[in-house]
C-alpha cells in the first residue's frame, strides 16, 4: 500500500485533517483503532464556541474565530455531496453571570466586536451556533471514502517504523504500511506514541471523562443554548435537550456514574424548572484530550522528521477542528 500520509486516530480532528489534506491533493491513509468517530467526537455537545470565551487566551480564540463560516460552507459541501445535515443551528448562547463576570463578559465583547445583547443577569451572543456530532462524523466519514480516502477501522497501530531520525511507516495488525509522513490525531491516547518507540516523547495530553444527559422535551421549549456555572444546556431542533458536563480526572475510565446522573440533572432543573416534568432519555460519557499546556498541539515532531502532531483540544475538537486541520496541512505541505 502507497500512502503520501498516514493519519493515525479517526476522531474529528483526525477526519477533518483527513478531509483538508485529500483536498490538497495527498492520498491519504488513516487507521483508528476502534470505529472511526466512537469516541469523545460523538460523545460531544456540538457547540462551535468555547462557552465564555473572554475566559480563553487570544491563541485559542483565533482557532475558533471564524468557526461557524467555516462549519456553514462544510455543510454546504457535505449536503450536496453526501445528502447527510450536519445540523448546523445559529441559535445564540446565553450566559447567566454574576456582576463580576457580567463586566470581564461586556469588557471583552466591546472589545472583539461581538455581537452581543444584555439581559437581566446575563448576556446573549447572538452567533453562537452549534451543529450535531454523530452527523458531521457520518457525514465526513461518507466524504472521505468519496474521495479515495483509505479507512482503516479497528486497526490497532503496534509500532511506528524510525530510520534516521525519520518516520518510515508503522506495523498493524494487518501488516506494515510505509509512509514518509504521519500525523498522529490518537485524542485522549495521544501519549500511546511513546509505547511505539521509547525515545519518542509523547505529546503532554491526558483523558479527562465528561459525563452527561439528554431531556425529551417538547421543540421550542428552549431555543437558545444556555449557560451558567460551570453547567450547560443544548437545545435540538427536535425537542431534545442535552445537559452538561462533568470533568472528572478518572483515567481511561468511562463509565457513567448515578452520582453524576443525579448532579446533571439537579443542576439543569435549576437552569430550566419545565424539564423536572421531561424525561431523560440518554446518558453517556466521553475522554476528553486535555493538554497540559492548555493549547493544543499543533506541530511537526520535535526529533522526528514526517512525524505530525495535532492533538491536546480538551473540550473543543469539534469547533477547533477546521483550523487546526489548515493549520497541520500547511506545516505538511510546506
Amino acid at each position: 500500500m502507497k500512502t503520501d500520509i498516514i493519519i493515525v486516530g479517526g476522531g474529528i480532528i483526525g477526519l477533518y485533517s483527513a478531509y483538508t489534506l485529500a483536498l490538497r491533493g495527498l492520498s491519504v491513509t488513516l487507521c483508528e483503532q476502534g470505529q472511526v468517530g466512537g469516541e469523545c467526537s460523538s460523545a460531544a455537545g456540538g457547540i462551535l464556541s468555547t462557552l465564555l470565551p473572554w475566559d480563553y487566551p487570544p491563541a485559542i480564540n483565533q482557532l475558533i474565530s471564524n468557526v461557524t463560516h467555516e462549519y456553514q460552507a462544510l455543510s454546504e459541501q457535505l449536503l450536496a455531496s453526501t445528502a447527510i445535515d450536519i445540523q448546523l443551528w445559529q441559535c445564540g448562547l446565553h450566559a447567566r453571570l454574576n456582576a463580576e463576570e457580567h463586566a470581564i463578559a461586556l469588557n471583552w465583547c466591546k472589545n472583539s466586536n461581538t455581537d452581543y445583547s444584555e439581559h437581566e443577569g446575563g448576556l446573549q451572543l447572538e452567533r453562537v451556533a452549534q451543529l450535531e456530532p454523530v452527523s458531521l462524523i457520518k457525514a465526513l466519514h461518507t466524504r472521505l471514502q468519496q474521495l479515495d480516502v483509505t479507512i482503516l477501522d479497528h486497526t490497532q497501530v503496534d509500532s511506528v517504523a524510525v530510520q534516521q531520525d525519520k518516520v518510515s511507516g508503522i506495523h498493524t495488525a494487518q501488516g506494515f504500511i510505509p509512509c514518509a509522513r504521519l500525523l498522529w490525531t490518537t485524542g485522549a491516547w495521544a501519549k500511546t506514541l511513546s509505547a511505539y518507540q521509547g525515545r519518542l516523547e509523547a505529546p503532554a495530553v491526558r483523558p479527562i471523562k465528561g459525563q452527561m444527559i439528554a431531556f425529551k422535551a417538547e421543540p421550542g421549549l428552549l431555543t437558545h443554548i444556555l449557560y451558567h456555572a460551570g453547567h450547560y444546556l443544548i437545545p435540538r431542533k427536535n425537542g431534545l435537550i442535552l445537559a452538561g458536563s462533568t470533568l472528572e480526572n478518572s483515567g481511561f475510565d468511562q463509565t457513567v456514574t448515578t452520582h453524576a446522573l443525579q448532579l446533571l440533572t439537579q443542576k439543569s432543573i435549576d437552569l430550566l424548572p419545565a424539564l423536572k416534568d421531561c424525561e431523560i432519555i440518554q446518558h453517556w460519557s466521553g475522554l476528553r484530550p486535555y493538554s497540559e499546556t492548555e493549547h493544543p498541539i499543533i506541530a511537526e515532531h520535535a526529533d522526528i522528521k514526517g512525524l505530525y502532531l495535532n492533538c491536546g483540544h480538551h473540550r473543543y475538537g469539534i469547533c477547533m477542528a477546521p483550523q487546526s486541520a489548515d493549520r497541520i496541512a500547511q506545516l505538511i505541505l510546506a
